[in-house]
């Protein structure tokens, strides 16, 4: 008996200075005096388990379970060795057998655990019989997790929360629409530090209320703090998107997808900045990897119809949307996208229904009053888009682009000083609004001011080199200056962005004015000496 307890304390020493191989071998030599003894088996299961030879560690312990069904610690091993090992179902065996031996935390929440890997909600439900709040809090998380917020909220909202179990309460408050609750949770939480999920939730918050500012600093702080995390690198994209710094926008959706390059809605999200900045040709190739993959992503089906409608291919463009439609996916960007396709295919009647249906549903959208108003504008009725976007303007004195069409209608009815009037608001919301200045030089040349009609225009086309009319209004302003030559030129910069009938039929007359001035001066000239 004395050789067996020196092995096993020889044994013992070598386990806790970390010597595990010899310690296996003193366990060996007090087996084989002993070869049924539980505590030499089960510690000859650990040692093989702190070796990571699971094969070996899973043989003895199951021995010890062979003598004794109810050893805890067995029991806990075989847990973690069957889980660890995706072998779910003895997992879940060892799991309830632990929990019937002593339903302590610790047990309960390995059969939690088990419960929420099998997605095994009602397993989960059996255990809120547990009045112990560590069980309540990894219940409440695994019902969240596996997309069961209501019995999460159950649980949350009847008994004291930590910081942690405010977070999920806000998560689920947020998911489910109730914004108010899931704000003043994330407010109440802003002090803590370097936590990922509250900075990220404030941000997301500060893009609701239109602070992009505060935005951009939350989820900075998300992305700093959780490097590896796709979505908060998404919203941070959003937050750049919306405050009009594109080119961090890019930058962001491009991690977020390098992250998760399977998440089809971060493409689709970096092609709808394209798509919004003009960068067509880079919003096709997005549109095209993503519809390879997913051919029925509706909103990229969309993307691909106004992308017809740029290239003036309506019809290819309507049969998209109304392909969208017959499928189910009526929302307000189709429905609002075919109604561009049909102004621009003179259906007037069917855009604006579409346009009115639209807004009956959203009242407080102001978007689709300017563009119901644009299609006014389309059809040259522009009393009445003008008495529209007035009453965006009364709701919404910031609203540019009721600003944009009301500077448009204005000007095509003569009236001059309310186009101006519009136009310097754009300005004055947007500096580098490209519009405003395009009106506000027309205007100034009506009244005959054609060096401050020159230096608008000019800034038109600084602001945006791809617009022809910009260039047609210079031209017509250095046709005015006399200066035919220069007139021509931007003639034709405006035909090569648009090769038009319009704009060849504007060259070919310039053109035919040019060689008139050259004739002129030819016929001028003093003769040759001879």
């Amino acid at each position: 008996m004395e050789n067996i307890l020196t092995y096993i304390r020889k044994g013992f020493e070598y386990k806790n200075n970390g010597i595990y191989k010899q310690a296996i071998e003193m366990f060996y030599k007090a087996l084989e005096l002993e070869n049924n003894n539980v505590e030499i088996l089960f510690q000859l299961g650990e040692l093989y388990f702190l070796l990571d030879n699971m094969e070996r560690a899973e043989h003895y312990f199951k021995q010890v379970l062979v003598i004794d069904s109810k050893h805890e610690a067995a029991l806990g091993f075989m847990e973690k060795i069957c889980h660890n090992s995706k072998r779910l179902e003895e997992a879940l065996k060892y799991a309830q057998k632990l929990v019937e031996v002593k339903a302590l935390s610790d047990s309960i929440l390995k059969l939690v655990a088990v419960y929420k890997a099998l997605h095994d909600i009602d397993g989960l439900r059996t255990l809120e019989k547990h009045d112990i709040p560590e069980v309540k809090k990894a219940l409440a998380k695994s019902y969240y997790e596996l997309g069961y917020p209501d019995d999460a909220l159950k649980l949350l909202e009847h008994y004291p929360n930590d910081n942690y179990d405010k977070i999920i309460l806000g998560k689920i408050y947020f998911d489910k629409g109730d914004f108010q609750k899931s704000q003043e949770i994330f407010e109440s939480l802003k002090d803590i530090k370097n936590n990922p999920d509250v900075s990220n939730y404030l941000g997301l918050f500060a893009i609701e209320n239109g602070d992009f500012t505060d935005a951009i600093k939350y989820l900075s702080e998300a992305v700093c703090i959780d490097k590896m995390n796709p979505t908060y690198h998404y919203n941070l994209a959003n937050a750049y998107f919306y405050n009009g710094w594109f080119k961090e926008a890019i930058t962001f959706y491009l991690n977020a997808i390098k992250l998760d390059n399977d998440n089809m809605d971060y493409r689709y999200s970096l092609a709808y900045l394209y798509w919004s900045i003009k960068e067509f040709a880079k919003c096709k190739s997005e549109v095209k990897y993503i519809l390879s993959v997913n051919e029925n992503h509706y909103r990229t089906r969309v993307l691909e119809a106004l992308l017809k409608l740029e290239n003036k291919d309506y019809i290819g463009a309507q049969q998209i949307l109304e392909t969208n439609i017959k499928s189910g996916s009526d929302d307000e960007f189709t429905l609002i996208s075919l109604a561009k396709v049909y102004k621009c295919l003179n259906y007037y009647d069917k855009a604006e229904k579409i346009i009115k249906d639209i807004i009956s549903k959203y009242p407080e959208s102001l978007e689709y009053y300017c563009e119901l108003a644009s299609l006014y504008v389309h059809q040259k009725n522009y009393e009445k888009a003008l008495s529209l976007v007035k009453n965006v303007i009364e709701k919404s004195e910031n609203y540019i682009e009721a600003y944009i069409i009301g500077a448009e209608c204005a000007y095509k009815l003569g009236d001059y000083n309310t186009a101006k009037s519009f136009s310097k608001n754009i300005i004055a919301l947007d500096v580098n609004c490209a519009q405003g200045y395009f009106w506000l030089g027309k205007c100034r040349l009506k009244e005959g001011d054609i060096e401050e009609a020159f230096q608008c225009v000019k800034r038109a086309i600084m602001y945006d080199l791809n617009n022809p009319e910009y260039y047609v209004q210079m031209s017509q302003i250095y046709e005015r200056k006399g200066d035919v030559k220069s007139a021509l030129e931007y003639a034709k910069e405006a035909e090569s962005i648009n090769p038009g009938a319009k704009y060849k039929e504007l060259c070919a007359r310039l053109v035919a004015e040019n060689r008139k001035v050259i004739n002129e001066q030819i016929k001028n000239l003093p003769p040759k000496n001879i």
